[in-house]
């Protein structure tokens, strides 16, 4: 007998989970129902036949339901609520603040990276406008784009990356990059704005444009930014029917007194020559180091060539005082070559040339003077 009693047991421990409950969910149907049946054969002769098969109809209907939703609803509700926990988690863990706002700019979701991106936390952020976090000059802009949305459901940053200006719980301001899109969440229109925080990104950009554009020591225009700025001075006086002067600059005796005091001597004298030419010029004018002892200034919108003479004997001036280096005192003085735009070169290469070989026809001179003055010394002391 006991042989016979484990043959449906292992049968059933054979079978897959979903087979082995629906033969268990049909065991207890049917043992159910067989009870049932037997309850209302007794009460046959009492009862009309519509009245038994109501009951037994409702009996077994409240039965199913039973394991309908212990099996079946109950397991998927706590899948669905699993779903959402690993949602809220990847939104949690994310590194980007991903904040969702609605058509009329208030907030309905503020992850953990936003938290620290803003200052906020999430209970004081949702229920909040938008607005919380977008600077002042920046709101009616801001508030334009979602009136254009809530009218149209449409907006023209929808799906497409940019980079705005964002405000801290501190009203610190710092750039981000936005890239923002749409949700629909039981028929109501939801936005999602992904940001990140690209301080970093925007200083490292910055610093390798001015490592490119200016020179590290003096921090003047290098010789690539001068060319681009001379070539923009021209364009705009061809348009303008203007004139435009550069003078091109060597130094006199620096060779010697960066020979005598070190390479930090004379790094410091170029730094000093760069601020006296700068504090020599107009506030249109261009300083550009174009390396070692030489400068460029660019005059724009220049009367004539008399007027780029005055401002290079202005600087010449600017070097009678001496500098103050490695504690000692610095005579240096500058040889100046000066070129005029359309009247010696129509582009920037070539008037940078005039300049450079008339800065040498003059560095010729003051040394021929020089060793003249010498002579005449030496002859009169003899």
């Amino acid at each position: 007998m006991r042989l016979h009693l484990r043959r449906p047991t292992k049968l059933l421990s054979r079978l897959s989970t979903p087979a082995r409950w629906i033969v268990a969910v049909l065991l207890v149907v049917g043992v159910f129902e067989f009870t049932v049946m037997a309850a209302l054969g007794a009460l046959s002769d009492a009862l009309p036949w519509w009245a038994l098969t109501l009951i037994d109809t409702a009996l077994l209907t409240a039965l199913v339901s039973v394991f309908i939703w212990f099996e079946l609803v109950t397991p998927l509700r706590r899948a669905l609520d699993r779903e959402q926990r690993k949602a809220r988690n990847v939104l949690d863990n994310a590194s980007e603040g991903i904040i969702t706002i609605d058509p009329h700019g208030m907030i309905r979701g503020f992850n953990r990276a936003a938290e620290r991106m803003f200052g906020y936390s999430a209970a004081e952020a949702i229920g909040s406008n938008v607005s919380l976090i977008v600077p002042d000059p920046h709101k009616g802009h801001h508030d334009v784009y979602l009136q254009r949305y809530a009218e149209h459901g449409h907006s023209e940053v929808m799906n497409t990356r940019r980079q705005v200006t964002a405000q801290r719980r501190d009203r610190s301001l710092f750039p981000v990059e936005m890239s923002l899109s749409e949700v629909v969440v039981r028929d109501e229109r939801l936005l999602t704005a992904i940001l990140l925080d690209i301080t970093e990104r925007r200083r490292l950009e910055e610093r390798v444009h001015r490592l490119a554009h200016y020179d590290e020591l003096t921090g003047l225009p290098n010789r690539a930014l001068y060319l681009d700025e001379l070539e923009r001075a021209l364009a705009f006086a061809h348009r303008q029917q203007h004139r435009v002067g550069l003078l091109f600059l060597d130094l006199d005796s620096f060779k010697p007194i960066n020979d005598r005091h070190g390479h930090s001597a004379g790094d410091e004298l170029l730094r000093q020559v760069a601020a006296r030419l700068s504090a020599q010029v107009r506030e249109s004018d261009i300083v550009a180091r174009l390396g070692g002892d030489e400068f460029t200034v660019i005059l724009p919108a220049i009367q004539d060539r008399a007027a780029a003479e005055d401002a290079a004997q202005r600087l010449a001036h600017a070097f009678d005082q001496p500098f103050e280096v490695a504690a000692h005192a610095a005579s240096i003085g500058i040889s100046v070559g000066i070129a005029m735009y359309p009247d010696d070169a129509l582009n920037a290469r070539d008037l940078t040339h005039v300049a450079d070989t008339r800065m040498y026809g003059a560095k010729g001179e003051r040394k021929s003077a020089w060793l003249d003055t010498m002579g005449a010394s030496a002859h009169a002391d003899h």
